[in-house]
This record gives C-alpha cells, sequence and structure tokens, in this order.
C-alpha cells in the first residue's frame, strides 16, 4: 500500500507539474497573443496611415495640376471617416491673376467685303460655299507689368445656344497689324494674320459653353513689348456656320485670364501627411514635381493637314482603297477581312505637353451591322493613303505599304498589344471613341513615331463601317480629341511653318540625333533636305530658305562655305563661329538652363528674362569667346558669356558684314559625355 501511494504520490507531482508548465505556457501563449494583436493592430495602423497620407498626395497632385500656376499651396485638414489629411505645394514663387477684357472685337466676311461688324452682340466665324467669315478679337494687356513672366494665359469664348459647329475645328491666329472695330472690313483687313495656328477650338456638339485658349506665348510676347493686334478666328471645315459672344453682349462677353510670376514656378515640392484618430501619423514626399497650366483641347481630323486615312481588303489584296469614303472593319467567314489605317497631324500639339487625355471618336454608318469588338493598335512602319477607290495603283493595299514594298504581315505592321479596345453593339448609328491617352502621350514625346494606327477586329463576325475624311459631310469625319497642359512657365506654343530646310551633317544619312531633328522640324511644317558636310560647298542654296548646321558636322569640312550665304544660318556647331566670322571661338561647360538677357528679339520673345532651363539634366552648354562681332547680338548667357546669339543681315561681323541673317544655339556636341537630344526641354 505505502509503494502504491508513494507511486501516486510521484504520478500527482508529475501531473501538478505538467499542468503547470501546461498552464504557464498558456499565460505565456495568451500574453504572446496579446502582444502579436497589439503588433498586428499597430502595423494596421501605419498602413492605414499610409494611404490616407497617400490619398492627401493624390489631392496634391490634382492641384498641382489645376492651380493655375499660382504658386504655394495649403490643403487644410480634410477628413476621411474618422482620419483626416493635410497637404502643401510648395517651391514655386507665388502669382498674381488677372482677368482682361476685350476691348475690341469685330466679325469681316469675304462676301460684302466693305461691311463693317463691330457692335453687334455675336461675332460670326463661317466657312460655307467659299464663303468665309472670321472674329477679330483683342484683349488689353496694358495692365500687365512690362517684362513680367507670363505664367500662363488662357483665353475663354462663350460659344452661343444652338450654334454648335460639328462640322470641325476653328483654328486660332495671331493678328500681325493695328485694325479698329468701328472700321475693319475685309478689304481692310487684308488677311492680316500669320498662318501657323497658335491655338483650336475642337469642333463642338452643342453651344451655350465655353472654350478655353492657351496663348500664353502670345501674352508672354506682348509683355515683352511685341505688337498685341490680338487674335483670329478662321475655318476650313467646310459647313461651318457658328457664332460667339461679342463683348458688346455684357452676359458672357471674351475674357482673358492672366497668372503673373516672379521667379520660379515649376518645379514644386509635394507633401502630405495623414494622420489617424488615435494619433497615428504617416508622412509623403515627392520632388520634383512639374506644376502645370490650365489644361488646353486640341482636335484635329485624320483628313486635315498631313493626315491620312483608308482601309485595306483581304479580298481585293492588290487595290487601293484611299478614296474610299469608309474604314471598314470585318473579319467573316471565308477568310476575308478588312482592317483601316489612320494617321493624325500632330504638330499643333506643343513639344513637351502633358497629355491629359486623348479619344479617337469615328462615326458608326451600318445600320445593318451585326456589331462587333474593335481594338485600335500602333502602327509601326510609314504607309501612303493612296488616291483610288478600290482599284490597282499607288498607295497602301494590304499586301504593301506603298503599292510596291511589301508588309511584313499582310493585313499591316502593327504592335500585337492593343492602345485601346471598343464594343460596338448591333445596329448602332452614331460615334464610338476609343482612348488613346498613352498612344498619343508616346508620339508626343518620342517614345515612337507617328505612323498612325490601325483598326483591326477583335472578334470573329465583326463587320462595321466607319466614315472616312473622303465622306462630303466634314462632321462625319475621324476625330481626334487631345486635351493637354503645358508646364507654368513655358510659352505652350508649337512652332509651325512653312519653307525648305538644308541639314548639314556628318555622314552619308543622318545619325540618330540628325534623324530626331528632322522628324521634329518637318513636325512644324518644313520640309528638310539632308546633306553630308564636305558636299555643302555643292549644294544649290537657291532651292533652300534656311541652312541648319548640326553639332554632328565636322568644322573643317564645312569651312567657310556659308559665310557667303544670303539665306539665314542656323549654326550649332562651335568650331564654325569663327568661320561664320561671329566669334573667335567657343568653351564648353556643362549646365541645364540659361538666361535670357533680352527678349526683345522676335526668337525669345515667347521668353520671360532670366533662367530658361533647356536640357532636364546636366549637359555640355556652349559659349562664344570673345571678341565677338559688332553686330552680334546676344539674347542669353551661361555664366555671362554669350550663348544663344543672332545676326541681322548687313550687320558687322569679325570679318566685314553679315551676309544673312545667323543663330548660334548653345547646344552641347553629340559626342560630349551624357549629352542627349532627347533630353532637351521641348
Amino acid at each position: 500500500m505505502k509503494t502504491s501511494n508513494r507511486q501516486l504520490g510521484y504520478l500527482l507531482v508529475s501531473m501538478i507539474i505538467t499542468l503547470f508548465m501546461v498552464a504557464s505556457i498558456a499565460v505565456l501563449l495568451t500574453q504572446r497573443s496579446s502582444i502579436s494583436a497589439n503588433t498586428a493592430s499597430r502595423e494596421l495602423e501605419t498602413i492605414r496611415a499610409e494611404y490616407v497620407a497617400q490619398a492627401g498626395m493624390q489631392h496634391a497632385l490634382w492641384r498641382t495640376q489645376n492651380n493655375a500656376c499660382m504658386g504655394d499651396v495649403t490643403i487644410p485638414a480634410t477628413t476621411l471617416g474618422t482620419d483626416n489629411y493635410t497637404a502643401a505645394i510648395t517651391g514655386a514663387a507665388s502669382g498674381t491673376s488677372f482677368t482682361l477684357n476685350a476691348d475690341q472685337d469685330a466679325w469681316i466676311r469675304s462676301d460684302d467685303i466693305d461691311r463693317n461688324n463691330g457692335t453687334g452682340g455675336s461675332n460670326h466665324v463661317k466657312f460655307d460655299n467659299g464663303n468665309v467669315e472670321q472674329v477679330l478679337t483683342r484683349f488689353d494687356t496694358s495692365s500687365l507689368p512690362s517684362n513680367a513672366q507670363v505664367n500662363s494665359a488662357t483665353a475663354w469664348f462663350h460659344l452661343k445656344a444652338a450654334k454648335d459647329h460639328p462640322e470641325g475645328r476653328i483654328t486660332v491666329h495671331e493678328i500681325t497689324s493695328d485694325w479698329d472695330e468701328d472700321g475693319v472690313t475685309w478689304e481692310s483687313f487684308d488677311g492680316a494674320y500669320r498662318a501657323g495656328a497658335v491655338a483650336v477650338i475642337p469642333a463642338q456638339d452643342a453651344g451655350d459653353t465655353w472654350v478655353a485658349l492657351n496663348i500664353t506665348g502670345l501674352v508672354q510676347a506682348w509683355v515683352n513689348g511685341q505688337p498685341n493686334n490680338g487674335i483670329l478666328f478662321d475655318s476650313i471645315a467646310d459647313g461651318l456656320h457658328t457664332e460667339y459672344t461679342a463683348r458688346e453682349d455684357g452676359t458672357s462677353p471674351p475674357r482673358l485670364e492672366v497668372t503673373i510670376g516672379g521667379g520660379q514656378a515649376s518645379a514644386v515640392v509635394v507633401e502630405s501627411v495623414g494622420t489617424l484618430q488615435s494619433g497615428v501619423t504617416r508622412t509623403q514626399q515627392r520632388t520634383p514635381v512639374t506644376a502645370y497650366q490650365p489644361a488646353t483641347v486640341f482636335e484635329v481630323s485624320s483628313g486635315e493637314g498631313s493626315g491620312q486615312d483608308t482601309m485595306m481588303k483581304q479580298d481585293s489584296q492588290s487595290n487601293n482603297l484611299g478614296a474610299n469614303d469608309s474604314l471598314w472593319v470585318q473579319d467573316t467567314s471565308g477568310g476575308n477581312g478588312d482592317h483601316s489605317l489612320l494617321q493624325f497631324d500632330l504638330s499643333g500639339l506643343p513639344l513637351g505637353a502633358r497629355i491629359v487625355s486623348a479619344a479617337l471618336s469615328l462615326h458608326q454608318h451600318f445600320a445593318g451591322s451585326p456589331g462587333g469588338t474593335v481594338s485600335a493598335h500602333r502602327v509601326t512602319r510609314e504607309w501612303d493613303e493612296g488616291s483610288n477607290d478600290n482599284s490597282p495603283g499607288d498607295g497602301v493595299t494590304w499586301i504593301t505599304y506603298d503599292w510596291f514594298r511589301f508588309w511584313s504581315d499582310a493585313g499591316g505592321d502593327y504592335d500585337p498589344q492593343p492602345s485601346a479596345i471598343t464594343e460596338i453593339p448591333s445596329s448602332a448609328v452614331g460615334r464610338f471613341e476609343w482612348d488613346l491617352t498613352s498612344l498619343v502621350d508616346g508620339w508626343v514625346h518620342g517614345d515612337y513615331p507617328n505612323h498612325g494606327l490601325i483598326l483591326v477586329p477583335h472578334a470573329t463576325g465583326t463587320d462595321l463601317g466607319f466614315k472616312s475624311s473622303d465622306d462630303l459631310d466634314t462632321s462625319l469625319h475621324p476625330r481626334l480629341t487631345v486635351s493637354y497642359a503645358c508646364e507654368c512657365g513655358t510659352s505652350c506654343l508649337a512652332p509651325q511653318g512653312t519653307g525648305r530646310i538644308a541639314l548639314i551633317g556628318d555622314d552619308w544619312t543622318p545619325d540618330p540625333d540628325d534623324q530626331l531633328k528632322i522628324e521634329i522640324i518637318e513636325s512644324w511644317g518644313y520640309d528638310v533636305d539632308f546633306y553630308q558636310d564636305r558636299d555643302s560647298g555643292g549644294i544649290n542654296w537657291s532651292n533652300y530658305d534656311l541652312a541648319y548646321v548640326s553639332e554632328t558636322s565636322i568644322a573643317g569640312d564645312v569651312n567657310a562655305n556659308l559665310v557667303n550665304l544670303s539665306i539665314g544660318v542656323i549654326n550649332e556647331e562651335p568650331n564654325l563661329y569663327d568661320n561664320l566670322q561671329l566669334a573667335s571661338g567657343d568653351t564648353e561647360h556643362v549646365g541645364s538652363s540659361i538666361d535670357v538677357t533680352d527678349n526683345s528679339h522676335f526668337i525669345t520673345s515667347v521668353f520671360p528674362q532670366g533662367s530658361l532651363p533647356i536640357y532636364t539634366g546636366g549637359m555640355e552648354i556652349l559659349t562664344a569667346d570673345t571678341p565677338l562681332a559688332g553686330g552680334l547680338q546676344t539674347l542669353a548667357e551661361f555664366n555671362g558669356a554669350a550663348t544663344l546669339t543672332a545676326t541681322d543681315k548687313g550687320v558687322q561681323t569679325i570679318g566685314g558684314t553679315a551676309a544673312g541673317r545667323r543663330v548660334t544655339l548653345p547646344l552641347g556636341q553629340h559626342f560630349a559625355a551624357g549629352f542627349d537630344w532627347k533630353n532637351l526641354n521641348q
């Protein structure tokens, strides 16, 4: 018995110890669970605070794009349930806002050339059966400080109710001579405006609305002392006849909103703080962040300018359809299919602009359509629209991209990844859109060349017909509508012109830098021919309006071949300073900005005086060595030395007088470390 009792005692002790250990472990586990729960709770609060801070960051980033370049901004505490965020935009000089009224406006007409229309409540724009009506408007900018820095300038015009113009867009131009609203007529005005458009009013589907025009570059030129003769509305959209409210109508007259600044307008620092009810906070910061002017809308048809559109038929694979009034997209039984090509002229968009949105709009006209899904893809090679209507001849076909050279793949060469996809219901007649924001952004910023886009069926059975730019009704033409915004403090102008340019480089064919220059210059409306520097002495200069010497050329091969040219010369090659008799030589520096010292010249008239960033980062900048030619005009400097210079015809040079205009750019040499033409601020 005793033995048994002892054994039982041992068992009880072991059990008690075991139970104690189990209980102890349970307590420890409970405590650990509590600690883990607290830790997890704190981690969740941290993550939550990060999300709240991110909401504040998105709010602040939105404000940088919608602040009208007014400088620093403080976003007060904004509640999100029981939490809140605050945010701030700092680093930009404050701006001063001006709202200016039109002091003159009138409209003129080609079918009544002696009639004055300067006192009514409406201004007419028309292009119909050869009759043209144009609107002239001038804003009183005398209250703007002379030589002030214009951070942004937006003109607002009111389209009258029931006066929409779906037929097409209106182009806006700079007026080049003085006029008076009480006396101006078609005959007296005599077409005194620049051909290149400074802005565009897209086709409008409804009246009683305001349209905005970015004319920052023009206003900057006006405050720099250039004549302010106002702007003109014109159109080539056949059938258009519309009306805008005149200044005499006191309800909604034209106005110009201007922000004047001093110092840096962009980039800025954005910081946000997320705060929870518990007191946990998290901070996010981004720098540098670009600050933008108010967004502007640009619209173009595939049938305007250098745009083009056509379709390709698989069952007529050797025929061109460039003159057909339809763009078919089909994938039907029997292996037959249709693809359509479109290309839009984007030269009216300012280089470097932020693409806010871009939408392709097409009119589907096939009432018996079974519908289908259509994808838009980026085309990867050039093509030629042609001028035939389903017959052999010049232009693109199902198997060739210009009648005699073959696609790599029949039906077109394109990126297999769709840029956009749109589904169209059966029998649905009307306009449909594709979101091409990413694609247009890539074109504008040079990520890939603009060879246009192709529409292909995304599903078997698709059978759709869209109107092409060859249809007689211009209101049904394809449209690309782009909303864009320019950086605060930039001119926001798309360079445009006409003429023929000889570009001189160092090889038989352009290197990548020169090819990029050619593409950019041609997008501005010029024709460019490329020559090797050693051939510059044999060029027939009577065929050209301008010589452009690339920094890829070798000065010894160009030598003095250009010094006696009567046409203008733009020079990037620093070693030609002495050959052109402009300066004794050059010096290389590294930087990202130059200082505009003279903006009275037309070249720099769209820039404020002071720092002008020309590169996105530090790269080579060239300056002219003294002595300088007596007639050399310094427009910008780097560290006090001349870097952007101009010479007019007939002024004194180092060796005599200038035979023509000469401009030398500050751009570094292509073989310089880190220099890349793509890093120019455009």
